[in-house]
């Protein structure tokens, strides 16, 4: 078993206050469980997620030292398993991640081949010395901004105005 006692004192340190609102939310999923093993899971994924400096291996250390190797082997498995949920939830963050910028890349590379056709259809050849600058724009409200610009303004001067904004 593992002794309680020297653990109680955590209830001091300091931003202790801060932490109640996780400890709470704790008790409140431990109260929906209905085996040992279920509380155990919970423990594990609270620890996990909210000790920045406690991996599975630091766990794995403290788990020997506490508790016999059968309790520590079912412990581990737990730990085990909620990192590759970890894992795979970063895998489909970063996948999302990637689709949108993607996406994003595709719109702003859609704006400058419109951009371009807009002001070679306006300004013939003249206008081309103008894409330099407006390739470089990352932001994709500028871009649109000067598409709608390519449509309106009269000379080329007023589009430049937009462009260097």
């Amino acid at each position: 078993m593992i002794n309680c006692s020297r653990k109680s004192g955590h209830v001091f340190t300091p931003g202790y206050e801060e932490k109640l609102p996780e400890i709470i939310s704790l008790m409140k999923a431990l109260l929906e469980k209905h085996t040992g093993l279920q509380y155990i899971e919970t423990i594990l994924r609270y620890i996990l997620n909210t000790a920045d400096n406690i991996g599975v291996a630091d766990l794995e250390g403290m788990v020997e030292e506490n508790l016999s190797s059968t309790q520590g082997e079912v412990i581990m498995t737990l730990a085990e398993k909620i990192k590759q949920e970890g894992i795979q939830q970063g895998i489909q963050q970063g996948i999302q991640q990637g689709i949108q910028q993607g996406m994003q890349q595709g719109i702003r590379q859609g704006l400058l081949e419109t951009i371009e056709m807009g002001i070679h259809l306006r300004f013939g050849a003249e206008g081309y010395r103008l894409l330099s600058s407006i390739s470089q724009i990352e932001d994709i409200n500028l871009l649109k901004a000067i598409k709608e610009a390519v449509k309106t303004v009269n000379t080329l001067d007023e589009l430049r105005t937009i462009v260097e904004e």
